[in-house]
């Protein structure tokens, strides 16, 4: 059974499990298979499709490929076939993802050139006592001189 218009779609991963023969248009099993995925089609993709054409090795150029001759093995939106996309397009892996933030307590640092935000409250702590005062607060003098 060959490849229908649904599974027709960038991304799918196909095997190539069928061979159609040119001199009789009968469609016979290969001896061997080859895995590969869908790189380019032709056609509006919903009623009609003219080519396929899928990439079975890295370095080489995608083949033009008949439907009758493929057979899906992963769907397009599957993990393992989006992954396989973007490594063969070489798109890289963390483009346009985005991060949440991590829940541990950071204190975010700020920078404000501008001077925008408001000073920061003193703590309501009393002054420890400022060796340069003369008077002391008992108000008896604390010299040791002998008079």
């Amino acid at each position: 059974m060959g490849l229908s218009i649904k599974d027709m779609q960038v991304g799918t991963i196909v095997d190539q499990k069928f061979e159609v023969r040119k001199e009789d248009d009968e469609i016979v099993t290969r001896d061997e298979w080859r895995r590969g995925i869908i790189v380019r089609g032709d056609g509006n993709g919903s009623d009609w499709v003219t080519a396929v054409y899928v990439q079975f090795s890295k370095d080489a150029e995608p083949e033009q490929v008949k439907p009758a001759e493929l057979v899906r093995y992963l769907p397009a939106k599957h993990r393992v076939a989006r992954e396989a996309y973007r490594r063969i397009i070489g798109k890289p892996r963390h483009v346009g993802a985005v991060f949440s933030s991590r829940n541990g307590i950071v204190r975010r640092k700020m920078q404000d050139f501008l001077a925008l935000t408001e000073p920061k409250r003193e703590a309501m702590v009393k002054q420890e006592f400022d060796d340069s005062v003369e008077a002391d607060e008992s108000g008896m003098g604390l010299d040791d001189s002998q008079p």
